[in-house]
């Protein structure tokens, strides 16, 4: 294992605290109680957006150095590491969408933007969206069961890692459950990035 694989741990400390800051952000500044077009027509949209795009974007070098940690050339991993960033990609494309096209929709066509009708429920959004976050579990249940079976990282930072994909990538859950996931999903990766970055550390002394 190369101190070039091991001291990528600020990708994971990276995205899983601009995912934390969005959420938290959107929490914050968008008029949670007004009807949705209201939030993506506020002036705050766009760069609150701009933020889980870059932290979304950011998981997928996130993903990839911790499955380098793993130095594995099973089949299995590399389909788990495959699944996970193509959940990640999916799911950072519709933030692009939702940060930098969204607005100009509202702008043009206010009428059409509901959660409840409109484009988003049409199958092929709902298809994307849902698939996205079941790409990610599925690729993290394989990538963490190697991750126990290798002792890549602490095993209380892997279970919680396992548990936070599902519960915030998938859209389907309720929305308190995703505020959880999101608190599980930062705090396990921070952890997992602060171990990868310990051990630079320990390698280089």
């Amino acid at each position: 294992m190369t101190n070039k694989k091991i001291s990528s741990g600020w990708f994971p400390i990276s995205t899983a605290a601009l995912m934390l800051i969005f959420w938290t952000l959107f929490a914050i500044f968008l008029p949670m109680q007004e009807p949705y077009v209201n939030w993506v027509l506020d002036s705050d949209w766009t760069w609150v957006n701009i933020i889980g795009f870059v932290g979304s974007l950011m998981g997928i070098f996130a993903f990839n150095t911790i499955s380098t940690t793993l130095n594995s050339n099973n089949n299995i991993d590399f389909i788990g590491y495959l699944t996970a960033i193509c959940g990640v990609t999916i799911l950072t494309a519709i933030l692009f969408f939702e940060a930098f096209i969204l607005k100009g929709i509202a702008i043009q066509s206010p009428e059409i933007i509901n959660l409840k009708s409109g484009f988003y429920q049409e199958n092929a959004f709902k298809i994307a969206n849902l698939s996205g976050g079941l790409l990610l579990t599925i690729g993290v249940l394989i990538l963490g069961v190697s991750m126990f079976k290798r002792k890549s990282f602490k095993r209380w930072k892997v279970v919680m890692f396992m548990l936070a994909c599902p519960t915030f990538g998938i859209v389907i859950m309720p929305g308190n459950v995703r505020i959880l996931g999101v608190l599980l999903y930062s705090i396990s990766l921070i952890a997992i990035g602060i171990e990868m970055n310990k051990k630079t550390d320990a390698n280089k002394t």
